[in-house]
């Protein structure tokens, strides 16, 4: 699933030394995600020669990965992401309706300058293409996986019980 078809646009992350950025990406409800998911990142880097430039990725505040953007090989990275408790749980251990995708960069100028308005941070970004590709392999909950109940029979979260009558 490309980031366009999660309604995320190319953005760009500016800034001296570190900057967070959060996405907060909907998740199918009544799908159960596997092990196996990765996420490629397409991102536009700035210049090695003047930045050391790190990369931290976390899922539902859990650490995913940590890349060099100085040692890129094209302008693709791929990251795999934390089991599937971390995709199909929050911290509630309720199902996740949402995966928070946490980007940190942090940029370090390679030769340091004594002056406060350096121009070479006016370069310091990172640009995350919405041609990026989050891989999963998506089940449905099993039938007999309570937990997941009211879900995907429900898209809301509702403060009041669901109440249910069964046959004897």
């Amino acid at each position: 699933v490309s980031f366009e078809d999660l309604d995320v646009s190319t953005f760009t992350i500016r800034g001296e030394r570190a900057q967070t950025h959060s996405l907060y990406l909907r998740r199918p409800l009544g799908w159960k995600l596997d092990d196996d998911s990765t996420l490629t990142l397409n991102l536009s880097v700035p210049d090695p020669e003047i930045f050391d430039s790190t990369l931290t990725v976390a899922l539902n505040g859990k650490k995913a990965g940590r890349v060099s953007l100085d040692e890129l090989d094209g302008r693709s990275v791929e990251i795999a992401l934390p089991n599937g408790d971390a995709l199909n749980r929050d911290e509630q251990g309720r199902p996740a309706r949402y995966l928070v995708l946490t980007l940190k960069v942090v940029h370090q100028v390679r030769e340091p300058s004594d002056d406060p308005c350096d121009p070479r941070w006016d370069n310091a970004f990172l640009t995350v293409h919405d041609d990026s590709v989050w891989r999963f392999r998506p089940k449905p909950y099993a039938p007999a996986d309570l937990a997941a109940f009211p879900y995907p029979m429900s898209a809301v979260v509702q403060a009041k019980p669901v109440v249910m009558l069964l046959p004897a």
